[in-house]
């Protein structure tokens, strides 16, 4: 059938019959369901969660599960014909069948990462892409798995039409500034497309050709991008009339095709694009992975509820109101949702009106006309919240014709976090030098109001009030390298809503950012010698000086307060940091339940107790009085602190590693502590490059509307309000619909998420996040704000003894997890800072000293000894990549550095250090940036191992402003010694310092050797007169430093 007779046919459908998807029902397996191949209108494959495959022969109507030999999730399914068939997932799981799946075998496969597509033209030839830029190519069937270039970004999509052409999309890429798209026309070299027309930080989630030249891109925020000659010329996009991220994308020929996603949304074109409108799912809740059309009439998609088939019936009245029409259904304020239909032939247009009172009206028009054979329309739900909302469809030449919702649907009125929030950015500019801070404007707002500060500031100085229809505000009063802080309040009729940003016009990098004291337990000094040596060159690296002492399991939090303390009055010694690595000296305190369970109302674990320096912290008043089931029971002279709130403004940054009782996950605690370091080394040399964007789960919004607020303010000025994926799992029923959250951590990358919902020890709104899950599943995402019951007493876990807590799980889990925190309005915590460059631990401490300046939530908790940080406290947001190749060359009188470049983009240059050793004080050489990848050190210190560290600079610019970013530290010391010199007979009196080539450079004569041993301080020294003859020998111990002290004579 040609396109223009496969257009007219899918036009009569239209006409003639409603096209509908409904569940399959008596499926053998509830799990869901991620793939679906038919190779013909009988036979096909359907896979997903648990290693789950299912197979059908009579077109769906029955179907049997096979044996795939792995429980790993099944992403990707492909058979090319009726026995050849191969699927991959996680964990790196590749495997393939030869007998239509009766039996299936796993491959070889390169990673242990997530696959998210499989693809073959032929039973020797296939590619895989995942996770990790990972793009695999096999020539003989999967027996050998080759990886072809960095992409750069994860992959998502695949699709070839040949051994030689083919396309893959994916995740953001920050390099080209757009979502991922590539093509090969020889089947192993790649290209980039930079022509796609995206820059959003969207990613491309599927890919479909239709022949060699009509392809369609599919993605976040319904996004459609179509091509009609391969790509030759700029993608154009089509409008989907969905926000829903659209996830899977089918064509049948040139003009009729179909996608999915989430929201359970299909939506279907039948001339190529120009037009698409949506089909009812039956669903408009969870997720819809996959769609595979057979034909024009037969076609099935799968995701969270199972499988839907594709089907048409006659409609049994003139008008049939197919959604929203069972009831239920909610509809956000200022979102787009579909409004669908069928109609019987001789309608030409319908009338949508809706009444937000009942069934019976009154009706308020949506639109007056809209042409009957689409099928849908796209409305964008306007501002009248109500639970007694209808749909009314009529015949628009004959309004008697008509059909209403059986059942109300919801337009939601309650203010969520969002609306307690005011979605705050900063533009800066040098000529003039002026600040611009601009916001998300809510269409509710009255008015705003515009405060600033300096950060050092206890108050804020009012700027200007403004009309509620004002979005931005210019500061002029400002001057570069000066860092400002915003305060935006926002007035509504319902509710108030701050919003803050950190901003600053080219804020000079920090030569030095202080000590920070690593305190380890004894157990793991030995076993992670390398891990922790690593650390603390990467700490060093950053420009933190460091100071380790390590203690027993058995110290007592007092004495590690003593040498904080200690350590903080040494003259000099800056100290602004303490990471704690080990399960140890846990300080407990206070007497009451952040979470407001008063059967766990008792001490809370407490590390906030080192960073107070002065404070006066007493164990003699408070005597625990419950009745219930004691958490942590606090009576005097217990070892447990008084105090529930700070005595004093906290002084230090602190975090914690900690991997005490996570016996669910199959490391040690030793490896789980390794592996965070590596992870941990890995994102600061930027090889774990997350996606500048952020997840919010709004779940507990529903019960507590401004929870998610804490997450709202900080993203938005830390990553963009654009780049804020917001979901909401609240109302998920069982795994199948929970798991669009831990899907989005799996399938993308995210710098920030924020999760919150009624918990346990071990689960977050369960089954949406849970411990299990961080056992199970890698999680793509760095730092997470985690809001619930219970969990936030993370060292014990309850009345007895549990594991595997879910406030350090994140840190435990083998994807990107480094720093966990409790946060969600008891109080609120504030990481906004970060977009300025600052450390995750320096707003710690501004959330742990909020006294209001901050609106802080629940003021009862407000500086609450419960406010601690899991993990790393010197992580930064911003990661530059360091240069490569570091060498130093040693001349008489110079040491010469070279390096290659860092690959990062608006490097300005780089800056040298050198210290006398490691553990030294680092001193910037150059007085201003080099732009060259060279640096000569003419004054070099001879006497000692001098240490070299080249750090790249970067123009960063963020949504708060900019500023300069320096790459972790790369280090070389000064080339050792091997090769001396000396000729000639008669003497060389005391006169002066020789390394390498001992003055006159020539050769010793035959016979002659020279051998000093070192002494103390390293150093090689000629301290007596020496006479040495023919055949004597006086060695030099290579590697040293060689001093004459006096004087050497040679007969």
């Amino acid at each position: 059938m040609d396109t223009y007779l496969a257009a007219c046919f899918y036009s009569l459908l239209n006409l003639l019959y409603a096209q509908v998807w409904s569940p399959i029902t008596g499926l053998p397996t509830s799990v869901g369901l991620k793939t679906v191949k038919f190779i013909d209108i009988s036979t096909g494959w359907a896979a997903g969660e648990n290693g789950t495959i299912l197979k059908t022969t009579n077109g769906g109507t029955n179907w049997s599960l096979q044996t795939s030999g792995t429980t790993s999730t099944i992403r990707s399914i492909f058979f090319l014909d009726a026995s050849n068939g191969w699927a991959c997932g996680d964990e790196g799981t590749i495997i393939t069948t030869t007998n239509g799946g009766t039996t299936w075998t796993p491959q070889t496969s390169p990673y242990g990462s997530q696959y998210y597509g499989i693809r073959f033209v032929n039973t020797t030839t296939g590619w895989v892409v995942g996770a990790g830029s990972v793009l695999l190519k096999t020539v003989n069937g999967g027996a050998n798995w080759i990886q072809q270039q960095n992409q750069g970004s994860s992959m998502w999509g695949l699709d070839m039409q040949s051994t030689t052409s083919g396309w893959v999309c994916g995740g953001f890429n920050n390099t080209f500034g757009s979502p991922s798209l590539l093509k090969t026309t020889n089947g192993s070299s790649w290209t980039y497309q930079t022509n796609s027309g995206v820059t959003s930080f969207l990613s491309f989630n599927d890919i479909r050709f239709s022949d060699a030249n009509n392809g369609w891109l599919v993605g976040g925020n319904g996004i459609i991008r179509h091509t009609t000659n391969a790509g030759a010329t700029a993608w154009t996009g089509q409008t989907s009339g969905t926000q829903s991220e659209l996830l899977g994308v089918d064509f049948l020929n040139a003009s009729v095709g179909y996608a999915c996603g989430r929201e359970g949304v299909i939506i279907t074109t039948g001339n190529g694009g120009t037009t698409w409108s949506a089909q009812s799912s039956s669903i408009t809740t969870g997720t819809l992975w996959e769609i595979d059309m057979v034909n024009d009439t037969t076609g099935f998609a799968v995701g969270d509820i199972g499988i839907l088939k594709y089907h048409l019936y006659t409609p049994t009245q003139p008008i049939v109101l197919l959604q929203p029409n069972v009831g239920g259904d909610i509809f956000q304020i200022a979102t787009k949702r579909f409004i669908i239909w069928q109609t019987q032939a001789g309608i030409n247009n319908v009338k949508l009106e809706y009444s937000t009172t009942g069934n019976t009206g009154p009706w308020t028009t949506i639109t007056p006309s809209t042409p009957a054979a689409a099928g849908s329309y796209s409305w964008m739900i306007p501002n009248t919240p109500s639970l007694n909302c209808y749909i009314r469809i009529s015949n628009t030449a004959n309004s008697n014709v008509l059909d209403i919702s059986d059942a109300p649907f919801y337009i939601q009125s309650t203010p969520y976090g969002v609306d307690y929030s005011v979605l705050t950015s900063a533009t800066v500019m040098t000529n003039p030098v002026q600040i611009t801070v601009s916001w998300v404007n809510d269409a509710n707002a009255l008015s705003y109001s515009i405060d600033k500060k300096l950060p050092a500031d206890t108050s804020w100085s009012h700027l200007a009030s403004l009309s509620g229809s004002t979005n931005n505000y210019n500061d002029n009063a400002v001057s570069a390298g000066t860092i400002y802080e915003y305060r935006v309040v926002k007035t509504t009729p319902l509710v108030t809503g701050y919003g803050y940003v950190y901003s600053g016009i080219n804020i000079p990098a920090p030569d030095t950012r202080g000590t920070l004291l690593l305190a380890v337990d004894t157990i793991f000094t030995i076993p992670l010698l390398t891990e922790i040596s690593q650390l603390k060159s990467d700490l060093i690296g950053d420009g933190w000086k460091v100071v380790q002492k390590n203690f027993a399991s058995v110290t007592k939090d007092s004495i590690v307060k003593n040498w904080v303390i200690s350590q903080y009055n040494l003259p000099g010694a800056n100290v602004k940091s303490l990471l704690i690595i080990g399960h140890f000296a846990i300080p407990y305190s206070g007497n009451f339940a952040p979470d407001g369970h008063a059967e766990r109302i008792g001490a809370q674990p407490a590390d906030v107790y080192y960073a107070d320096i002065d404070g006066s912290w007493t164990d003699n008043t408070v005597a625990t009085n419950n009745t219930g089931n004691i958490y942590t029971p606090n009576i005097p002279n217990d070892g447990n602190w008084d105090q529930s709130v700070i005595p004093s403004s906290a002084e230090l940054q602190v975090g914690r590693i900690d991997m005490h009782s996570m016996t669910g996950f199959a490391l040690s605690e030793v490896d789980l502590i390794r592996q965070y370091l590596n992870k941990n080394h890995a994102y600061r040399h930027k090889i774990i490059n997350p996606a500048r964007r952020a997840l919010l789960n709004s779940h507990l919004d529903n019960s507590l509307p401004p929870t998610s607020a804490v997450a709202w303010r900080s993203f938005a000025p830390m990553l963009g309000s654009t780049n804020i994926a917001a979901i909401n799992t609240n109302g998920c029923a069982g795994n199948n619909t929970c798991n669009v959250f831990m899907d989005s951590l799996q399938t993308h990358s995210y710098l920030w998420t924020y999760m919150a919902g009624g918990g346990s020890d071990t689960s977050c709104a369960s089954p949406v996040f849970t411990s299990s899950k961080c056992i199970s599943t890698n999680i793509n995402t760095v730092f997470m704000q985690l809001y619930g019951s219970y969990f936030v007493e993370w060292a014990k876990g309850g009345i007895s003894t549990t594991t595997n807590h879910l406030l350090r799980a994140p840190l435990a889990n083998a994807g990107m997890p480094l720093t966990t925190c409790w946060t969600g309005g008891s109080p609120r915590w504030y990481f906004h800072h970060m977009g300025l460059g600052e450390s995750i631990g320096y707003s710690t401490l501004q959330s742990q000293n909020n006294k209001g300046i901050y609106d802080p939530g629940n003021n009862q908790l407000l500086g609450g000894v419960h406010m601690v940080l899991m993990g790393d406290p010197s992580l930064r947001l911003h990661m530059v990549y360091p240069v490569t190749n570091l060498t130093a060359t040693q001349t008489e009188t110079s040491i010469q550095l070279n390096w290659a470049a860092s690959i990062d983009n608006n490097i300005l240059g780089y800056n040298v250090y050198r210290a006398d050793t490691m553990v030294g004080n680092f001193v910037r050489l150059n007085p201003s940036v080099i732009a060259a990848t060279q640096y000569i050190d003419s004054f070099p210190s001879l006497l000692t191992n001098n240490v070299y560290m080249v750090r790249a600079l970067k123009s960063e610019t963020t949504p708060s402003g900019s500023y300069q970013n320096m790459s972790e530290g790369i280090f070389i010391t000064k080339p050792v010694v091997t090769t001396f010199t000396f000729s000639g007979n008669g003497a060389w009196s005391i006169s002066g310092n020789w390394i390498n080539s001992l003055k006159p450079p020539s050769t010793l004569p035959a016979g002659y050797s020279i051998v000093i041993d070192p002494v103390p301080g390293g150093e090689c020294v000629l301290d007596s007169t020496q006479h040495i003859s023919s055949g004597a020998h006086f060695s030099i111990t290579p590697g040293k430093y060689f001093r004459m002290a006096e004087s050497l004579f040679l007969h």
